[in-house]
């Protein structure tokens, strides 16, 4: 665990056969193997790049009603964090209500 970052998202990829006793829970924790999971958010569309490393960056949302907000300004990555584009989604710029020129990508944060 202290490997982890707090408020990333991981997935589970492997469940082990070992077990710790845990104070905090006071009880028995499984060890197991966990990656980084991708995350949805949203970047203008010039750096939409499948590969690229870039530093998250997004300026805070005023527009109330925004479906998109939470794509937006994520939970779990600060601005200027370093994350790799690991896939595009699609374009939603039509769905911005900023107005700007939006795509929905997967993302992964690189140390």
């Amino acid at each position: 665990m202290g490997r982890l970052v707090p408020g990333r998202v991981y997935e589970v990829i492997e469940v082990r056969d070992k077990w710790h006793y845990c104070e905090l829970y006071e009880g028995k924790v499984v060890v197991a193997k966990v990656a980084e999971a991708p995350m949805e958010v949203l970047v203008k569309a010039q750096f939409a790049v499948e590969g690229a490393i870039i530093s998250f960056v997004y300026e805070d949302c005023r527009e109330k009603g925004c479906t998109l907000k939470g794509y937006c300004m994520p939970e779990g990555i600060k601005k200027g964090t370093k994350v790799k584009i690991t896939k595009i989604m699609e374009d939603v710029s039509e769905l911005a209500l900023c107005g700007k020129n939006l795509r929905k990508v997967h993302v992964i944060t690189v140390e």
